[in-house]
């Protein structure tokens, strides 16, 4: 959805036929103008998700930890469904209940347990090998992505699918360096693209180098939930 007003459409009639089933459902509505979290593919994804219930961060050039946002949205996810769930009586004291389960090492456990159960091993989750960065060609504040243009540059190393046919690459990924209003440096880079196969990464570097805009003024800062449904 491009618009805030498709996306809210869409959530209302995804809740209606929820509630239809005598279901209680929300929608959060998400600024997805710029990528959410550090990464974008499959077992990159894995990673980040394991680094952020291991509470650990990583920092931008910028200081600003890049695993914040995906943190940010997924604590208020769980808070919505803690209440919905009967475990929180509003959404702050599923927040904070959330936290805590976080920052215990609960979350990161349970999340084992689960894989286990299933036949996963977390310790065999497989990494791309080889990598290549896309950079900055100007000084200023990154002002925007092209967000689209990312995605189907992802499509291109195999990270995500034009058609049901397409077969998945699970290495393949692309790591984001800076959030829109951080500074930037010539030559810094702003995406490093991910994966197994070498020969895929000039196309879609060529297209990561037309989805990013650098500006003199910085611009200010986006809200990441933009709209609750309930």
């Amino acid at each position: 959805m491009k618009t805030i007003e498709q996306s809210e459409a869409l959530a209302r009639a995804l809740m209606s036929i929820a509630k239809g089933s005598q279901k209680q459902a929300i929608a959060l509505l998400t600024n997805m103008d710029q990528p959410l979290g550090r990464y974008a593919g499959n077992s990159l994804e894995v990673f980040e998700c394991l680094e952020i219930m291991a509470n650990k961060t990583y920092l931008a050039p910028s200081g600003f930890d890049l695993y914040e946002d995906t943190r940010s949205l997924s604590l208020w996810l769980a808070a919505h469904m803690l209440v919905l769930g009967g475990k929180a009586k509003t959404p702050d004291d599923g927040y904070t209940l959330a936290v805590k389960t976080l920052e215990s090492g609960l979350a990161l456990e349970k999340f084992h347990e689960i894989c286990k159960v299933q036949g996963g091993d977390l310790s065999r989750l497989p990494m791309p090998k080889h990598s290549l960065q896309v950079l900055a060609g100007a000084n200023g504040f990154m002002s925007g992505f092209a967000t689209e243009q990312i995605g189907i540059s992802a499509i291109k190393i195999k990270a995500g699918r034009a058609s049901t046919e397409d077969r998945i690459n699970p290495t393949a990924g692309i790591e984001f360096h800076c959030k829109i209003g951080d500074p930037i440096k010539a030559g810094e880079p702003i995406f490093t693209l991910w994966g197994d196969q070498v020969e895929l990464f000039s196309d879609a570097q060529a297209g990561l180098q037309q989805a990013f805009s650098i500006s003199l003024q910085k611009p200010k800062k986006q809200d990441l939930i933009m709209k609750t449904l309930t």
